[in-house]
């Protein structure tokens, strides 16, 4: 997802989640308007007052998440941690435009790093967060160091009917997710991490209400963000006798899941070794293409745990749907349209 994106689409990061896309039964959310859907139109954003203790040339995220509580009332971005190197990274939006996103630098990064003039850059005046103006800012080098991962950027995706369709509907509320984008989102709160990968940013939503019920698994926050991606299959229900011990794992998730023979419109399967851990690793089997109308394909998340003789055993497995009705098409554990 470039910048050209955001400045685009209207996303209003200032002002709190809107009710549609707050419903969550574990998240009480205050919202600006008491309208239980999203309209076309951009909401504006709440003052800006209470960002005034914050250092006048570089806020950080911690002086966001204060505002946001106080002014807004929304907890949603409170539980959003940042990742290492971004604690204490300088934030700002360009321009004016609601529209804007906003940006997170990493830590080393002042607001000279994306100047077009090579002037320091100064907020707009009467601005305690910094609107930087737009003709100051190199946009160029702006994507650049999204994409090599020293700039994040943190948005709202639900603020009209089209983006709620899109990046709200059909998603968990109590709980994180991941957009076909890659985006990882809580209740429509979204942050683009660049190198940053996927399951990393889902597990930096670690404050919200119910992260910590499996705790307890031994799993990290990001091994636990994955999991919940997927409807979990017990493992009783696919092997009569456990433990599943297999000496190529590889094999043993064809075994399971594998095409043996093609259907009309059926693609080959598909396994690829997406993370190795200190002492595990996972696997995906994806089958694309189902004779379904709404379901476009299945895939399957393996852990293994290692053993010293080689030996690996099945400890998990998750199942998501490719919904191919959904806009855009979209891997997901939800039920597809």
């Amino acid at each position: 997802m470039t910048v050209q994106f955001y400045r685009n689409v209207a996303i209003a990061v200032l002002t709190g989640a809107i009710a549609a896309c707050s419903s969550s039964p574990d998240v009480a959310v205050s919202v600006p308007n008491s309208e239980s859907t999203p309209s076309d139109t951009v909401t504006t954003p709440a003052d800006e007052s209470s960002l005034v203790d914050a250092s006048p040339n570089c806020p950080t995220w911690s002086d966001f998440q204060d505002y946001e509580a106080e002014v807004s009332g929304n907890p949603a971005v409170t539980y959003l941690q940042m990742p290492p190197g971004f604690e204490q990274g300088c934030i700002f939006k360009a321009s004016m435009a609601l529209s804007n996103p906003l940006y997170i630098l990493r830590n080393d990064l002042a607001y000279e790093a994306v100047s077009a003039t090579g002037q320091p850059l100064t907020p707009l005046p009467g601005d305690d967060l910094p609107w930087l103006d737009s003709a100051e800012v190199d946009y160029a080098t702006l994507d650049a160091l999204i994409a090599q991962g020293d700039l994040l950027t943190y948005y709202y995706a639900c603020t009209t009917n089209a983006m709620y369709a899109a990046n709200c509907e059909g998603y968990a509320q109590n709980r994180p997710y991941s957009l076909p984008t890659g985006d990882a989102c809580f209740q429509g709160h979204c942050l683009e991490g660049g190198a940053i990968s996927v399951d990393q940013r889902l597990a930096l939503w670690s404050g919200y209400p119910g992260s910590d019920a499996e705790a307890a698994t031994g799993l990290t926050a990001e091994q636990e963000a994955a999991r919940r991606q997927y409807d979990e299959i017990p493992l009783a229900t696919l092997f009569p006798e456990l433990p599943v011990i297999h000496p190529n794992a590889e094999a043993l998730a064809f075994e399971t899941f594998g095409r043996t023979e093609l259907g009309e419109g059926e693609q080959a399967t598909e396994i690829e070794l997406i993370a190795t851990y200190d002492t595990y690793q996972v696997l995906l089997l994806t089958n694309f293409g189902a004779a379904d109308d709404s379901i476009g394909g299945l895939r399957y998340r393996l852990e293994f745990e290692f053993f010293d003789n080689d030996q690996k055993n099945l400890i998990w497995v998750g199942e998501q749907r490719y919904c191919r009705r959904s806009t855009p098409p979209t891997w997901t554990n939800q039920l597809c349209p």
